[in-house]
């Protein structure tokens, strides 16, 4: 057999071994989407959307469908820890946490994601410190890492599309990224600009995030007055760090009349919110306040637990 019979024979056996490929990663990526449907998400190490995602990503590394499901299964860690938070299960948000946490050093979620669901776990402010969680720029090599594994300017792209139709959650979303720098260029002032317009439309977590930004002076001058406005925003939908925030600003007496009442109101609230947001910040005040002090404070909470908040 001459040379070019047998490369023309080689071609023809080929093509059968690429379809072969192809349908691998079609079979693993719909095994993979069927398993985060059912919440498979990583517990199994074979039968999970995590394993099937990263077996994609083991023989094609830039598979964008594996990427982007990846990210979907942190989402939905994330949203199982909310859930599981607002029910009062610790034990049950932690581990959820500890997954999501995976993923982001995996590059596959961001930090700022997690970090109001770490500090209501956590609680204990001491010395009435606020939650502090103002987003900054990502290191160069968190950014690479991350960039290595998500398309940041199409999922800025998108944002925006989403945010200028009016989607407040995509709003807030696009704050976030121009606070980080992922995506586009860092800019405080982009950030608060949508941050304003998801704060504007209801989304409680906006609402904190401008209270930090205003409590800290970063990307605008330091108001604690509008720092205590967007805080109460927030708190009224019973967002636990804006209740635990708000708090400091009363006991401080920052932005709003100084008054241990008010605070302990709102760090009892946040107790209330998650046994554990607010109660160190909650007994050091107690310990500077009489017991007829205490009781007012407590009716005033039993008040505001009587008047149903918004829902978040």
């Amino acid at each position: 057999m001459n040379r070019f019979v047998f490369f023309f024979l080689m071609t023809m056996i080929l093509p059968p071994s690429v379809c072969a490929y192809a349908e691998n990663i079609g079979a693993l990526l719909q095994q993979a989407e069927q398993h985060l449907a059912r919440d498979q998400l990583m517990r199994h190490k074979t039968k999970s959307a995590y394993a099937k995602f990263k077996r994609v990503l083991e023989i094609d590394p830039g598979n964008s469908q594996a990427n982007t499901g990846l990210r979907r299964v942190f989402e939905r860690y994330i949203e199982l820890a909310e859930q599981a938070l607002s029910r009062n299960r610790q034990k049950e948000a932690r581990i959820l946490l500890k997954s999501a946490t995976l993923l982001v050093n995996e590059g596959h979620g961001m930090p700022s994601e997690i970090m109001h669901i770490q500090q209501e776990l956590e609680g204990g402010f001491g010395n009435l410190q606020q939650i502090a969680l103002t987003p900054l720029k990502m290191t160069q090599q968190e950014l690479e890492r991350a960039n290595a594994q998500r398309d940041w300017r199409r999922e800025a792209r998108g944002a925006l599309y989403w945010a200028n139709q009016g989607s407040a959650r995509a709003q807030y979303r696009l704050g976030e990224m121009y606070s980080k720098g992922v995506g586009v260029s860092q800019s405080f002032e982009q950030a608060i600009t949508w941050h304003q317009k998801a704060a504007q439309n209801g989304f409680a977590q906006a609402q904190f995030y401008l209270g930090i930004f205003y409590a800290t002076g970063k990307g605008v001058p330091q108001n604690f007055s509008e720092a205590a406005k967007w805080y109460l925003l927030a708190a009224e939908q019973w967002f636990a760090p804006a209740l635990v925030n708000l708090g400091v600003l009363y006991a401080k007496g920052d932005g709003v009349t100084k008054s241990f009442i008010q605070a302990h109101k709102w760090f009892d609230l946040a107790r209330q919110k998650n046994p554990v947001s607010g109660l160190r910040n909650l007994e050091q005040l107690e310990s500077m306040m009489t017991p007829e002090q205490i009781e007012e404070a407590r009716s005033l909470t039993r008040a505001w637990l009587n008047s149903p908040p918004k829902t978040e």
